[in-house]
């Protein structure tokens, strides 16, 4: 193997090793925006019974 392929090699493997990397922190932020989005779900449902409760109870 001549130097040059050896380089593009070297330069081609760190190229696809950033692209997984970059799924993967794609893949981790769609799950926690995901869980941020039920958790915000929740505590508008939350609120929304804390509402009900304080106008029902007065």
């Amino acid at each position: 193997m001549s130097s040059m392929n050896v380089a593009f090699s070297l330069s081609s493997l760190r190229f696809d090793i950033k692209i997984s990397k970059r799924a993967k922190d794609e893949k981790n932020l769609e799950k926690i925006y995901k869980h941020e989005k039920r958790m915000n779900e929740i505590l508008e449902q939350q609120r929304i019974h804390q509402a009900t409760f304080l106008t029902h109870r007065f």
